[in-house]
């Protein structure tokens, strides 16, 4: 799967780069990869969670999950979401907080390792990418949901891919990620309230969800669960 995964994500995101001309095409798009990903977001009750790592799948993510997060938030998030029914919208969020109760559990925390990165650079104060208004109440419904992964889970992306013989400079390179998550994931409470106040500055409308309210903050520093 590792490689067929990999190559998926690679098409999907030069996909992305390009116009799409209807639903249709868009959401065969995030059908056809989550497929190829096995990445179901609809998952039977008879699936069994499992946290086996593909390595070569979950390095795909950590290369082109941004760019194609930012793609979909920037522009066909604003073009496509409110033509999309619920299972549709299951399958645009699954790129950004998969259901944690199915199958690929080490995915499924690499691809919310990758979206609290995402998400810290959209929502800064200094992010060179403007988040569009048409986007703003979907991140937010994506990142109430992403806060069923906690820390404990981005510890788990980071540190449990097989190391093997790591280098010195591999292990350095693993540590700073560690502690770029870590800051990343405490820092999006501060980073979700200042942008939400900016958004109602200019007149934005829409609301906060209660998953991200000051429970939210003391969730995700807490939330140390190694499972």
């Amino acid at each position: 799967m590792g490689s067929d995964g990999a190559t998926a994500l690679r098409e999907l995101r030069n996909a992305l780069r390009s116009p799409i001309e209807d639903v249709a095409t868009f959401t065969f798009l995030l059908s056809s990869t989550l497929n190829t990903i096995d990445l179901n977001p609809n998952p039977t009750s008879m699936q069994l969670v499992s946290s086996k790592i593909d390595a070569a799948l979950t390095r795909a993510v950590s290369r082109q999950l941004p760019s194609i997060q930012i793609s979909l938030l920037t522009t066909h998030v604003p073009t496509f979401l409110p033509a999309l029914d619920t299972r549709e919208r299951q399958l645009l969020q699954a790129f950004f907080a998969p259901p944690r109760q199915s199958a690929n559990l080490a995915l499924r925390r690499a691809i919310a390792l990758t979206t609290y990165s995402t998400l810290s650079s959209l929502l800064s104060t200094k992010s060179i990418t403007p988040l569009p208004r048409e986007s703003r109440s979907f991140v937010l419904d994506v990142l109430a949901e992403a806060s069923q992964y906690g820390v404990g889970d981005v510890y788990w992306a980071v540190w449990s891919s097989p190391a093997g013989s790591e280098s010195s400079k591999e292990a350095s390179a693993r540590s700073l990620e560690w502690e770029s998550a870590v800051s990343a994931l405490l820092g999006l409470p501060a980073k979700v309230g200042n942008a939400v106040g900016r958004w109602k500055a200019e007149g934005w409308m829409g609301d906060l969800p209660d998953a991200l309210s000051s429970k939210y903050a003391k969730t995700t520093r807490v939330r140390w669960c190694f499972c």
